[in-house]
């Protein structure tokens, strides 16, 4: 139980950081009454979520997002909530997570728009493969890393897997 909560931590963390401009989903609406207009549910989803402005978030949630404090005006609301969801799960990690996900946070705000464009392209191009496909890109991909060398000294920011053939 315990891997699936670091797993779907992880998950929303990916999903956070490397999250294009999405619309957020529809909230289905109860019917309107007779003789009420009813609101559209497709204009419900072009509705930006709100941005939260980094003074209002709590203290202990800004010493975790530390690293992305610079860019956080420029973040989608949306994106936002689901780093502050993250937040709120750090401290249930396990030490080790807590470090990859700091590692993580740190080079993620030192990427270039342009690199972090296409790791969100990346992505969402391996999001979109087949699960036998994505399953064979993460066996070759553990099996690269397992035979590089350690990299002595600093540690080298997070890798993404091959892209797909």
């Amino acid at each position: 139980m315990r891997a699936f909560g670091a797993s779907a931590l992880a998950a929303l963390v990916a999903c956070a950081l490397f999250a294009t401009q999405l619309p957020n989903a529809a909230i289905a609406s109860p019917a309107a009454p007779s003789g009420t207009p009813a609101t559209s549910d497709l204009n419900q989803a072009k509705k930006p979520a709100a941005q939260v402005p980094w003074k209002r978030v709590p203290e202990a949630d800004r010493k975790v997002l530390a690293p992305i404090e610079p860019e956080w005006s420029k973040m989608p609301g949306h994106q936002q909530r689901k780093l502050l969801g993250a937040a709120k799960e750090y401290p249930k990690l396990a030490p080790h997570e807590q470090e990859r996900f700091q590692e993580r946070l740190k080079a993620w705000a030192h990427l270039t728009p342009e690199q972090r464009s296409a790791a969100r392209e990346r992505h969402q191009s391996l999001t979109n493969l087949p699960p036998e496909k994505q399953g064979e890109l993460k066996a070759r991909w553990q099996q690269e890393k397992a035979t590089q060398p350690p990299a002595s000294g600093t540690p080298a920011p997070p890798t993404t897997p091959p892209a797909p053939k």
